[in-house]
C-alpha cells in the first residue's frame, strides 16, 4: 500500500513539473516552429503519436527492399506510405524505394552521398553540384562535406534556374565529369519551383543521361503539386534519382518528419550507407504520415484543401491585377504567390508578416512578397491583406 502511495505521489510531482515547463515555454498552447507558416498538427497525426508513443516503435534505418512487403509489424505502415507515394508520383515500385527520416535536410545529404557513390562506381573522376543562389543551405553544406565541385547557375527573372545557362554549362561537360543537378520545388525565399521537365529535355537533347542525375528538394510543394488538379508526376522523369520530402510542413505532422524517395539502381551493395547514417530512428513519423496520407482516404481531403487554396489564390490575384505595377509570379500546380510592390505597400505588409504566411524581401531594386495560401487563410483574412496593398 505504501509503495503504491509513493508511486502516486511521484506521478503527481512529475505531472506538476511538466505542467510548469509547459506554462513556461508553451504558454500559447503550442510551439510555433515555423512562425506564420505553421500548420497545426492534424488530429490523425496527433492521435497516432498519442496512441503509439508508449510502445516507442524503433526501426533500423534501411530503405524498403521490395513492394509489397509484410513484416507483421508497425514497419508495414512505412512500407504503405512509400508504396502510396511512388504510385501517386507515377513511379514504378520495382525501380523506386524510400524510407522515413527527419526531413529534407537529412534527405538532401543522403541524396548527394548516394549520387556520388554511384558516379564513383562508374569511374567518374570529378563530380559537380549544380545549384542556384536560392538552394537550401543543407544542399550546399552537404556538397562541401562530400567534396563536390560547386557550380551556381543564375536565376531567371521568374526566380527559377535559368535553363539556357544550364544548357550552356552542360554542353561543356568533359567525358570524365559527372553532374548532380539539385532542383527545388518551392524555394523558401520566393516559393518558386525549378522546371524539372524542361531540364530533363535538355539532358535528353545533349545525350548526357549517363553523366547527369537530378535530385529534387521537394521542399514545401512536394506534397502539393502531385495532388493538384494540374499535377506533375516527378518520378516518371528518367534522370531523377532522388526526391526529398517534408511531412511536417503541409501535412501538419509533428516535426521532425520527412522522407526520401530514391531509385533502387543507385543503392550500394555494402551496408555502410544503408545502416550507418539513419539508425536508429523512430517509426512514429511513419505512423503519423500513414494516418494523414494513406489511411481513411486522406488524399481526397488533401486534394479538396489544395483546390480551395488555389481558388483563394486566384481571387487574390484577380484583385491584385487591378494594379498594373504589380508583377505576379506563380506556378499553377502549387499554392504560393510571389508579387512585387512599392515601398509603402512593403512596409505595411512587413509590419504584419508575423500574422500571415508572408515572406518580405528586397532584391534587384524591387520589393517582393511571398505568400502561401495555407488552410488557415480565409477570404476575410485575404481582404484585410488586400486593404494594405490596394
Amino acid at each position: 500500500m505504501l509503495n503504491q502511495l509513493n508511486k502516486l505521489i511521484t506521478t503527481f510531482k512529475t505531472g506538476y513539473r511538466l505542467w510548469r515547463i509547459k506554462e513556461r515555454y508553451l504558454s500559447d498552447g503550442h510551439k510555433n516552429i515555423h512562425g506564420s507558416f505553421y500548420i497545426k498538427n492534424n488530429i490523425s497525426a496527433y492521435l497516432s503519436y498519442f496512441l503509439f508513443v508508449y510502445f516507442n516503435p524503433i526501426h533500423y534505418g534501411q530503405w524498403i527492399r521490395k513492394f509489397p512487403q509484410k513484416t507483421n509489424s508497425l514497419s508495414d505502415l512505412e512500407i504503405e506510405v512509400f508504396e502510396s507515394l511512388i504510385k501517386t508520383f507515377k513511379g514504378d515500385s520495382s525501380h523506386w524505394t524510400g524510407f522515413i527520416n527527419s526531413g529534407a535536410s537529412m534527405g538532401n545529404f543522403y541524396s548527394l552521398l548516394l549520387c556520388k557513390n554511384w558516379f564513383l562506381s562508374r569511374g567518374y573522376k570529378k563530380i559537380n553540384l549544380v545549384h542556384t543562389q536560392l538552394s537550401h543551405h543543407s544542399i550546399i553544406s552537404s556538397a562541401k562535406i562530400l567534396d563536390f565541385d560547386l557550380n551556381k547557375i543564375k536565376l531567371t527573372d521568374k526566380w527559377v534556374m535559368d535553363i539556357n545557362k544550364l544548357k550552356k554549362n552542360l554542353s561543356n561537360l568533359n567525358k570524365d565529369e559527372a553532374v548532380c543537378i539539385f532542383l527545388t520545388w518551392g524555394y523558401k525565399k520566393t516559393g518558386t519551383s525549378d522546371k524539372l521537365i524542361a531540364i530533363q529535355n535538355i539532358i535528353d537533347e545533349l545525350k548526357i543521361n549517363n553523366q547527369v542525375c537530378i535530385c529534387l528538394d521537394a521542399a514545401f510543394d512536394g506534397l502539393i503539386t502531385p495532388f493538384s488538379p494540374k499535377a506533375i508526376k516527378p518520378l516518371a522523369t528518367s534522370s531523377l534519382f532522388t526526391m526529398t520530402l517534408d511531412f511536417h510542413k503541409y501535412l501538419g505532422i509533428p516535426a521532425p518528419a520527412g522522407g526520401i524517395l530514391l531509385r533502387k539502381n543507385i543503392l550500394p551493395e555494402d551496408k555502410f550507407i544503408a545502416q550507418g547514417l539513419s539508425e536508429t530512428k523512430s517509426l512514429l513519423p511513419a505512423i503519423a504520415t500513414w494516418s494523414s496520407l494513406v489511411g481513411n482516404k486522406q488524399t481526397v481531403k488533401l486534394k479538396k484543401q489544395i483546390i480551395k487554396a488555389q481558388s483563394l489564390r486566384d481571387y487574390f490575384i484577380n484583385q491584385l491585377k487591378a494594379s498594373r505595377s504589380i508583377e505576379l509570379i506563380y506556378h499553377p500546380s502549387n499554392i504560393s504567390l510571389l508579387f512585387s510592390c512599392n515601398h509603402k505597400q512593403f512596409s505595411r505588409l512587413e509590419a504584419v508578416a508575423d500574422l500571415y504566411p508572408l515572406r518580405c524581401f528586397k532584391q534587384r531594386n524591387t520589393y517582393w512578397i511571398k505568400i502561401i495560401f495555407l488552410p488557415q487563410l480565409s477570404k476575410t483574412e485575404l481582404n484585410k491583406l488586400l486593404s494594405k496593398i490596394l
